[in-house]
C-alpha cells in the first residue's frame, strides 16, 4: 500500500480533491486561491503539484476558448500522435471514442480531454483517471449537462466499486 506522501504527490488526486470539494460550474473555485493552497498544503499536497494543478485548470480555461475557433469536423478521424499513444493504452483511447460514439463526449471536448490528459504529470495514464479528466472537462461545459450526469455515473459508480 502507498504511504500518504505518495498518495498526494499525484497532481490528479489535488484536481480530483478540488473537483470533489471546491469547484462550482465552468471550474470556478468556491474559496479564493490563497485560502486553498493553505488548505492543501496542510493535508499533506507538494506546493509543486498544487502549482501543476491550479495551472492545469488554468489551461482548462484557456483550450475552451481555443477550440471554439479551431474545431474539428464530425466526420474528421482521431489519428493519435506516438506521445498519446504511450501516454494512453489501447483501453483509454478505446474508452474516449466510446465516449464520443454514446454523445458524452463530442469532437471538441474529446481534443480538450486529450490535451488536458497529455498535460498531466504521469508517463501514462489508466481508465479511471481518463474518466476523471473527461468529468473535469464536461465540468467545465455549460451546455454539457446531460453528458455530464452520464459520466458523473459511470465514474462515481466505477468509483465506488473500486472502494469495495
Amino acid at each position: 500500500m502507498k504511504n500518504k506522501k505518495t498518495m498526494r504527490e499525484n497532481m490528479l488526486n489535488v484536481l480530483m480533491y478540488l473537483f470533489e470539494n471546491h469547484m462550482q460550474d465552468n471550474c470556478e473555485l468556491t474559496i479564493n486561491r490563497d485560502q486553498l493552497v493553505s488548505e492543501l498544503n496542510q493535508i499533506g499536497f507538494h506546493q509543486e503539484t498544487i502549482n501543476q494543478a491550479l495551472n492545469w485548470l488554468e489551461g482548462l480555461a484557456k483550450q475552451e476558448e481555443t477550440m471554439l475557433t479551431a474545431s474539428p469536423q464530425k466526420s474528421s478521424v482521431r489519428i493519435f500522435s506516438k506521445e498519446e499513444m504511450i501516454k494512453m493504452d489501447a483501453q483509454c483511447r478505446n474508452q474516449l471514442m466510446h465516449l464520443e460514439k454514446l454523445g458524452i463526449l463530442t469532437t471538441e471536448t474529446r481534443e480538450i480531454v486529450i490535451n488536458q490528459i497529455m498535460q498531466l504529470d504521469r508517463i501514462e495514464v489508466d481508465l479511471g483517471q481518463v474518466n476523471w479528466v473527461a468529468l473535469m472537462v464536461l465540468f467545465n461545459q455549460p451546455d454539457q449537462k446531460n453528458a455530464l450526469s452520464c459520466l458523473e455515473h459511470l465514474v462515481l459508480s466505477d468509483t465506488q466499486g473500486n472502494m469495495q
